[in-house]
């Protein structure tokens, strides 16, 4: 039966009152082409354009006025980046049901898909209007209040729409597929800031610590860059009607959805705050070396020579701890003895007031090492003569963590 006998034998129905065999012609031919529509809806979600276009047609050709096939067909026609062919159909449907929202529905996709975002909004807006019900106009209009910027507005239509619309079968496993990248981006930014906290276990300095902190946060940043963008590349890669499932599972699961990134954002986050605490600290720090006092902690990333230094809590970790301040005695204008001279004329005495500060003699069982810092000869010239006693690791390159005052250290259990 051609198309014209389809439509007269719809027409008589309407006029004179269905004849037991038309009403079996009709309901065998619209059970057919449900069938079929089905079947090239499927065969979108596969990416099968070219062979949804062709049951399009077919079906278009058995009856002009569907609009169900010519949708379709415009999503198989965008499939196939045939844009100025989908918006010639989407056009044809909507002035063969002028009042029918799936045709403005067709047409605000495929201004989306030119980045016609006024247009798109324009036809989105009449099909709610048409049908404020139908899922796919409130998901639609969502979608380009989106693209143009209007955040409040998007998020309360695709609200509605996920409302409307039960989950389907496979929703689950699109969004985690779609979800996945952003995720696994996240979570191995985590293990990187994790991991980038082990050299500081070695070597406790500012500069070890702001390098750490760049590290994480570059990893957090980059991270999140690559996630985003692969899963935008998975988006692109679903069919309109896959990306609507998806966007309302997502509205579904936003609460999972955040659960599945509190870890490793929230260690990322831990990490960052710490290191940038920590970095503070040594900024705020920051003292010339000849205003050391009794009790300041301090590291230094480099050997040699140094006019400024960061003293930090000496619960952190640190190279020296300074227990005691003193001149020397050489009078003004004294000749310059020598860096080293200087420093070991000097170690006796610092030994000597290590009891003092540390509760017990300077002996092969002391607990720290002393390192005498003294001025260069360039300083000394200037008459300055301030000697610094500094408790260090006993091994070379560890560190200290915590005070060794007798007054702030633990207090030892009673004998």
């Amino acid at each position: 039966m051609g198309w014209m006998e389809r439509v007269r034998l719809r027409r008589r129905s309407e006029t004179q009152g269905p004849s037991a065999k038309s009403s079996a012609v009709e309901t065998d031919t619209d059970q057919s082409s449900s069938h079929e529509l089905a079947r090239a809806r499927d065969l979108i979600a596969q990416s099968e354009f070219v062979d949804a276009e062709a049951i399009a047609r077919r079906e278009i050709k058995l009856d002009p006025w569907s609009v169900a096939a010519r949708v379709i067909l415009v999503h198989a026609l965008i499939g196939q980046d045939r844009v100025a062919d989908a918006r010639a159909e989407a056009r044809r449907s909507i002035d063969i049901a002028p009042e029918d929202p799936r045709g403005y529905v067709a047409s605000a996709w495929v201004a989306i898909t030119e980045d016609e975002i006024g247009k798109a909004e324009i036809a989105a807006r009449r099909a709610v209007d048409l049908d404020p019900a139908s899922v796919e106009a409130h998901f639609v209009l969502g979608t380009t209040l989106e693209r143009r910027g209007a955040v409040a507005e998007a998020n309360a239509e695709l609200e509605r729409a996920a409302i409307l619309e039960p989950a389907p079968a496979n929703s689950e496993q699109l969004w985690k597929t779609w979800r996945s990248p952003l995720v696994v981006a996240i979570t191995i930014a985590a293990y990187v800031a994790f991991h980038a906290l082990g050299p500081l276990g070695q070597r406790f300095t500012n500069r070890s610590v702001a390098t750490v902190l760049l590290v994480v946060a570059g990893a957090l940043v980059v991270a999140v860059l690559i996630g985003l963008r692969l899963q935008r590349r998975r988006l692109e890669e679903l069919t309109l009607t896959q990306q609507m499932t998806v966007g309302l599972e997502a509205r579904r699961r936003a609460a999972e959805g955040r659960a599945q990134l509190l870890f490793p954002l929230g260690l990322i986050g831990v990490v960052v705050a710490a290191l940038s605490v920590i970095t503070i600290m040594f900024a705020t720090g920051q003292k010339p070396s000849l205003k050391l006092t009794v009790g300041d902690c301090f590291s230094r990333d480099q050997p040699g020579s140094f006019q400024q230094v960061a003293t930090i809590p000496c619960q952190l970790p640190h190279d020296w701890e300074i227990f005691a301040v003193f001149d020397d005695p050489n009078p003004p204008g004294a000749p310059y003895p020598g860096l080293e001279p200087l420093l070991e004329s000097h170690r006796a005495e610092c030994a000597a007031r290590y009891p003092a500060y540390v509760g017990v003699p300077f002996d092969r069982n002391a607990p720290t090492q002393i390192d005498v810092l003294g001025p260069e000869g360039s300083y000394w010239e200037l008459d300055i003569r301030t000697i610094y006693c500094a408790l260090t690791a006993i091994r070379r390159g560890d560190q200290l963590v915590g005070s060794k005052r007798v007054d702030v250290a633990s207090p030892s259990p009673p004998g």
